[in-house]
């Protein structure tokens, strides 16, 4: 921008406005849960329905999504290692697959009789009650129709997620609801969980 005046030109220089990302909840007011698993939110003339489970599987996806990319994932290490009772099938994934379930901060063990122990999982996890999560990772892999090894990640980040988020029927108080809503709010796409659900 150029400044005249009668007497002399001066260069001003302007800095562009910091442009702050509008969320679209604003003014809202939680209202109550409807059978355990819904948050109702009021904003304006709208009423909003929140699944807890979908809200808090976001929030963790992206949480690890992006610890995933700056190389911040922090595991933990289980006081015993989880044995796992895998099939030929499952084993050949785990293999396959080995280095980039340490990334995600599982920590295997082979023993000499061949079998894998789970020695440590993410923080993200807590403490797991057995191997049930892990096995279902190792299936989602198999499933998963992956074109590339960014579907990969991909695939393991959401199923990571949808294990260590809170569930149906899960009991909040009005107080952890409105810390995940409110940390829902912040997400780029707070619309959907990591597979798409609503």
């Amino acid at each position: 921008i150029v400044e005249e005046t009668k007497n002399e030109t001066k260069q001003v220089v302007s800095k562009p406005k910091e442009s702050k990302k509008e969320t679209f909840f604003h003014n809202y007011k939680i209202i109550g849960q409807l059978f355990r698993t819904y948050w109702l939110v009021e904003q304006g003339d709208s009423i909003y329905m929140i699944d807890q489970h979908a809200a808090h599987e976001r929030i963790l996806y992206e949480k690890l999504m992006h610890q995933f990319q700056n190389a911040q994932i922090v595991s933990q290490r289980l006081l015993e290692p989880l044995m796992l009772h895998l099939t030929q099938s499952e084993m050949q994934v785990l293999q396959e697959n080995q280095e980039l379930l340490e990334s995600f901060g599982f920590g295997l063990e082979q023993f000499p009789d061949g079998k894998y122990g789970l020695q440590s999982v993410p923080v993200l996890l807590k403490e797991p009650s057995g191997t049930g999560f892990f096995t279902e990772i190792l299936d989602a892999l198999a499933e998963g129709k992956i074109r590339d090894v960014y579907d990969t990640k991909i695939l393991v980040v959401a199923t990571m997620a949808c294990k260590a988020a809170v569930k149906a029927h899960d009991q909040l108080s009005i107080q952890e609801a409105q810390a995940l809503i409110v940390q829902l709010l912040e997400l780029e796409n707070p619309f959907t969980c990591p597979h798409g659900r609503p």
